[in-house]
């Protein structure tokens, strides 16, 4: 499958890392180099490791689909840890991890068709 741009999951990790980028852009400068960063090299690595194994193909595929899975969680992560030091409202938090439990459950049902 080298045609990862018309999948659903990425099509949805694609908004979810521009969606990231736009939520750490008012972070404290102090983060610029730690949560902001983190926040955003994890998004990024959604997509990015669909692309990739989508491009490879194959078990490398699943292999690929299980660190974006992994990404989406860290990135869940950090987003309830910006919310709680009040980096980001409640709500725009809120938003973003409803974001990133939907692409890490369209992840999760690619790996198991693609399992089968």
């Amino acid at each position: 499958m080298h045609d990862f741009e018309r999948l659903e999951a990425w099509q949805l990790a694609h908004q979810l890392a521009i969606d990231a980028y736009s939520f750490t852009h008012k972070f404290p400068p102090q983060e610029r180099y730690g949560l902001t960063s983190q926040m955003r090299r994890c998004s990024v690595s959604v997509p990015a490791n669909i692309a990739e194994g989508a491009g490879i193909g194959g078990k490398s595929f699943v292999r690929h689909l299980k660190i974006a899975a992994g990404s989406c969680s860290e990135l869940q992560a950090e987003t309830y840890l910006a919310r709680d030091l009040r980096y980001a409202s409640a709500e725009s938090a809120n938003a973003l991890a409803t974001s990133v439990s939907r692409v890490r459950k369209v992840v999760h049902g690619l790996i198991s068709r693609l399992e089968e």
